[in-house]
């Protein structure tokens, strides 16, 4: 019966939360990475092929998710179909969210049990910097449900009495099959898999895992198939339309000369302001994680997926040259099981059971019961305390209204025909009307990085009028192309009176 009151508590936190994900979604502004993806899965559904036909520095796994819904929608001609390809494409990442939530409350109850669990999922909806990006369409979304059920398929693989079982063994090659799915998704799962391989390496040469070196040999040997068979589908497309090179050009060599752009303190920052619980609590646990293994604790297989995982996702921290926030959503399910773990376990340390229904706040020195006070019942009213917080951080996502941008997009669609070019920086604008330029969106850094020539190409195409955008979006991203290339575009192009809008002058 007492246990009814914390599921409940649970389920009417995780239901408000996606609630309000459900309203936001509608609401919120966008960030220019949802357009890049919906433009590129909107060239995918015509026909083109990423890396070869445009510029695209991420695996593509989500642009195929989005391609076919995308098609649906009049998207060229209709601006109230495009609005809705726009939020359909964000509801689709709804779906991945919850099945990130839900693996994470699976992980947490497997590792530990379920109350850890369910205040592992309650922990991960509340923080505010994975509702932010979670309710974005990006491929982070689709990369860490990959990676959680990636780990709770090698945790159950791990825990089987039979190494060399067929069960066993299909699980390995399911983790494998996640696992290559999340790369395919983005990139920035390597950095996931840094940890992930030594764990694999301790699991084949430490005798306290289960089965005999041969079995667990043979089973690292299924797992890696597994993790191929995504990424051979993925080149296999790319080969048939002779892409692969382009593909391993952009998406991986463009990507691995990325400038330093920041460090991660100030997200890190960010991350412990809005929930300084999860970050404490995380921390804490974490600590404790590597200190039982340090010193010989129990040996336990669940314990270390989670520990050595999570050391290699910060240690990535200190690797990647732009730790955007969208990063911290693959740590962050585990930073939000160690958190449930420690509150749980500090919990059980003050609370002491008398009988099978009552139990005491143990004091110093003594011990004394306070009536119906159950354990589920303390833990359920630290659920409800530590959402207060976050709910009320999170009311400053409905200050940033979406209203300017869907008003950017309709004066576009607007004002072009479906065969008209839009030279764009970083905004979006364009999003369901042909690129003016291969290199069609310049995020920050991307613009120095284009050589030198193509910069030039770039110029005498305007001159020539070889490329002749009816629209261009002239924010500072595109004025990083040059000075000759801004004077051009302002000595042709007079601005509309909306955002950084500029139209042809014909």
């Amino acid at each position: 019966m007492h246990k009814l009151s914390l599921i409940f508590c649970g389920a009417f936190v995780l239901l408000a939360s996606f609630g309000l994900r459900f309203w936001l979604l509608h609401e919120r502004g966008f960030d220019p990475d949802e357009f890049e993806h919906l433009h590129a899965a909107w060239y995918l559904s015509k026909g083109f092929v990423p890396f070869r036909d445009f510029f695209e520095n991420h695996t593509p796994v989500l642009h195929f998710v989005l391609a076919p819904i995308v098609g649906l929608f009049d998207v060229e001609s209709d601006v109230h179909d495009a609005f809705a390809a726009i939020f359909l494409a964000r509801k689709v990442m709804l779906v991945f969210t919850a099945l990130i939530v839900i693996f994470t409350l699976w992980l947490g109850w497997f590792c530990r049990e379920w109350c850890v669990g369910l205040f592992a999922a309650v922990f991960l909806s509340n923080s505010v910097m994975f509702l932010e990006k979670s309710l974005e369409v990006r491929p982070d979304s689709i990369s860490v449900f990959a990676w959680i059920a990636g780990l709770v398929s090698v945790a159950y693989a791990f825990r089987s009495k039979t190494q060399s079982g067929l069960r066993t063994r299909v699980t390995f090659l399911i983790c494998g099959v996640f696992l290559g799915l999340g790369f395919m998704a983005s990139q920035k799962i390597a950095f996931a898999m840094i940890g992930f391989c030594i764990v694999m390496l301790w699991y084949l040469f430490d005798g306290r895992f289960r089965g005999t070196f041969a079995s667990r040999f043979f089973n690292a040997l299924i797992q890696f198939f597994g993790f191929c068979l995504p990424i051979f589908l993925v080149l296999g497309y790319l080969e048939i339309n002779g892409a692969v090179e382009d593909f391993i050009k952009y998406a991986f060599l463009f990507n691995s000369g990325w400038p330093r752009e920041f460090w991660h303190w100030r997200v890190s920052a960010d991350l412990v302001a809005h929930n300084p619980v999860l970050a404490g609590l995380g921390a804490i646990g974490l600590f404790r994680a590597i200190f039982r293994y340090t010193y010989g604790a129990r040996f336990d297989s669940r314990g270390i997926v989670l520990t050595v995982t999570l050391l290699g996702l910060l240690l990535g921290l200190f690797i990647i040259p732009a730790p955007y926030p969208q990063y911290y959503m693959m740590l962050m399910p585990l930073l939000a099981i160690f958190a449930a773990m420690t509150l749980v376990d500090v919990v059980d340390a003050l609370v002491v059971r008398a009988g099978e229904e009552r139990v005491g706040i143990r004091s110093i020195g003594q011990e004394g019961y306070l009536p119906f006070v159950t354990r589920e019942n303390v833990l359920a009213c630290l659920l409800i305390l530590i959402s207060i917080a976050p709910a009320i951080w999170m009311r400053h996502q409905f200050k940033w209204s979406n209203a300017q941008d869907l008003a950017e997009i309709a004066y576009v669609m607007e004002h072009t025909t479906a065969s008209d070019t839009v030279m764009d920086g970083w905004k979006g604008v364009g999003v369901f009307r042909p690129h003016a330029l291969f290199f069609w969106m310049l995020p920050p850094t991307l613009a120095q990085r284009i050589p030198l020539e193509d910069r030039d190409k770039i110029l005498r195409g305007l001159e020539s009028g070889e490329i002749a955008p009816r629209i261009v979006n002239m924010d500072s991203y595109l004025l990083q192309l040059g000075p000759e290339t801004s004077n051009f575009l302002e000595k042709h192009y007079r601005p509309v009176g909306l955002g950084d809008l500029y139209i042809r002058n014909d």
